[in-house]
């Protein structure tokens, strides 16, 4: 395991000072004593004695990095790496926040908050709407599978999957049970046992998560222009399977949990998310600058 760490060591500090001499200022090493069986070497192949980085001045002897130069580099890689541990953790602190709210409230599976009112400023939650009343719940399926029994005409889902805020299933409007309400069966990874008909089911890859939904007032609103998607990458956050990392960090920064149905393009039931930015007379920003040319922002 030693020796593995070590080359994995090794392998980092070369892709690093690889990846350096690219961004770099490199100063060419002088020309070297030419003999009979000299290679001629093509330019920016031989390690020069200097590059010029962000990090400062790396010094080189013969293709090698002395002794401050690779301290500096593992340096570096060590604080880039705590960054993307930073920005990875954010969806898991977030769930961890909230399954430590919920159980404050009561135990998992029996306890069923509800907000009697809409959220205001005054409520201490991520990004939530202030137009419908919320209902969370959450589940633990250590002791085997549960059901849950969703009214009708809600909007909601059960989301987690190893705290990663993978979603599971869509409950409601834009879930099997179309709006009507309905019994789901929640069953815990690796279930094996009998699975009874009457149920929508749906199979977790954890054994904690939560259940949540909306409850839509008598209502209808209207979206403008300045309407804009909250999602690149879609609601897996990835572009060809590969993980935005920026736009994952910005999106678990400020919200919480995350469906298909948030982008789903679905008239009358869908639940596509969005965000508006306007001025002090309601007029949409990118508006404002594209007719003015400029944009001043409150003290």
């Amino acid at each position: 395991m030693k020796k593995q760490r070590g080359a994995l060591h090794h392998a980092a500090l070369a892709s690093t000072i690889a990846i350096l001499l690219l961004i770099g200022s490199a100063v060419s090493p002088q020309a070297a004593e030419q003999f009979k069986l000299t290679t001629p070497i093509p330019p920016g192949i031989a390690m020069p004695d200097t590059v010029e980085t962000r990090l400062g001045t790396l010094k080189f002897f013969d293709g090698f990095p002395d002794h401050p130069t690779v301290a500096k580099i593992y340096d570096n890689l060590d604080f880039q790496r705590a960054v993307q541990a930073y920005l990875l953790a954010l969806a898991p602190v977030n769930m961890a926040g909230l399954r430590e709210g919920l159980l404050t409230v009561g135990p998992a599976n029996v306890t069923i908050p509800t907000f009697e009112a809409n959220m205001n400023a005054r409520s201490i939650f991520l990004t939530a709407n202030a137009t419908t009343p919320y209902t969370w719940i959450w589940l633990n399926l250590h002791d085997g599978p549960i059901v849950a029994e969703v009214p009708p005409g809600v909007l909601g889902a059960i989301i987690n999957n190893d705290h990663w805020y993978r979603w599971v299933v869509d409950v409601g409007l834009t879930g099997p049970d179309k709006g009507k309400g309905g019994k789901y069966l929640i069953l815990p990874p690796r279930y094996e046992g009998e699975v009874p008909d009457g149920y929508f089911v749906a199979r977790a890859q954890a054994y904690e998560m939560f259940l949540a939904w909306r409850t839509f007032p008598d209502q209808t609103g209207n979206e403008g222009s300045a309407w804009r998607t909250a999602f690149l990458g879609g609601y897996s956050l990835e572009r060809n399977g590969i993980k935005l990392l920026d736009s994952s960090s910005q999106y678990y920064f400020y919200a919480t949990g995350v469906t298909p149905a948030m982008e789903a393009r679905m008239v009358g039931s869908g639940s596509q998310y969005a965000l508006a930015f306007v001025d002090a007379a309601g007029r949409p920003l990118d508006v404002v600058a594209a007719t003015t040319g400029s944009l001043t922002l409150a003290a």
